[in-house]
C-alpha cells in the first residue's frame, strides 16, 4: 500500500493540506479491512451479456458507467472470449465489464459515477498492462469529483508487470468526499498492441449509514442526477 499526501499529487488546491491525506490500496483485503462503513458493489451480473454498452449505462446496483473515448469497444460478458486473460472476480458470478479490444491503440477515460458521496472507492482490473513503456512511465491518471466539480487529480504510476493478470486499485480519503470517478488508461508508448484491453470487477464504494442525514440529502440529489 502507498500512502501520498494529497496537495503533493494534486491538479487543485487544497486548504488544510498538513492533514489532508490520500491512501492509495493495491491489495484489496487491506483496502477492505480499511474501511469504516457498509460497501455498496457491483460485479455487473444480472443481465445478459452485451455490446457495445450504452454510454452511460446504468447497472443494478444503481452505479453508472460513461466511457469517454471515440470508438473503444465495450461489452458485458463472461468466459475470456478474447484470449486476453479478462476474468470475473465476483464470487458465485460470471460476468465483468469489458473496455478495448484487440488492435484498438488509444487512450480512454471510464467514469463511475456513484449513488452517493464517499471516502472509499475499490475495482479489480484484469489484463491491465501499463509496466513495460517505450516513451513514459505508465499509470493510471485519477480524477474524483463531487457533484460536477474535480475535487482532486492525480497520475498513478503503476508496477505491475508486463503480462497483465489480475490486479486491484482502490483508495480512501480523508478531509474531502467524492460522488465520481475517473480512471484514464493511457495507451501511448506500449510494445503491445492488445494492452488497451482492461477487465473491470467488483466495483465498490462505502455508502453512508442508514438513517443518516447524508442518506436523506443524497436521495435526492442522486434521483435528479438519474432523471
Amino acid at each position: 500500500m502507498n500512502t501520498k499526501n494529497v496537495c503533493a499529487i494534486a491538479l487543485v488546491g487544497c486548504a488544510g493540506s498538513a492533514s489532508a491525506q490520500l491512501d492509495i490500496f493495491d491489495d484489496r483485503s487491506a483496502w477492505s479491512a480499511s474501511l469504516t462503513g457498509p460497501v455498496a458493489v457491483e460485479g455487473f451480473e444480472g443481465r445478459d451479456a452485451v455490446g457495445p454498452l450504452g454510454s452511460p449505462s446504468i447497472f443494478d446496483s444503481g452505479l453508472m458507467v460513461s466511457i469517454f473515448s471515440g470508438n473503444v469497444d465495450t461489452a458485458v460478458e463472461s468466459g475470456d472470449p478474447l484470449g486476453a486473460q479478462l476474468q470475473n472476480t465476483t464470487v458465485g458470478g460470471s460476468q465483468y465489464l469489458r473496455i478495448g479490444n484487440a488492435g484498438e491503440q488509444e487512450d480512454y477515460t471510464v467514469t463511475f459515477e456513484l449513488t452517493n458521496v464517499t471516502d472509499a472507492f475499490g475495482v479489480d482490473l484484469s489484463d491491465w498492462e501499463p509496466g513495460q513503456i517505450q516513451l513514459s512511465q505508465m499509470g493510471l491518471g485519477v480524477e474524483l469529483y463531487r457533484e460536477g466539480q474535480l475535487v482532486i487529480g492525480f497520475f498513478q504510476p503503476s508496477d505491475l508487470a508486463v503480462d497483465g493478470g489480475l490486479s486491484f486499485f482502490g483508495l480512501t480519503t480523508t478531509l474531502f468526499e467524492f460522488d465520481e470517478i475517473r480512471l484514464t488508461f493511457d495507451q501511448i508508448g506500449e510494445f503491445f498492441p492488445n494492452t488497451d484491453i482492461v477487465g473491470f470487477d467488483e466495483v465498490a464504494w462505502v455508502v453512508p449509514t442508514p438513517g443518516s442525514a447524508a442518506v436523506v440529502a443524497l436521495g435526492g440529489l442522486v434521483a435528479s442526477r438519474r432523471r
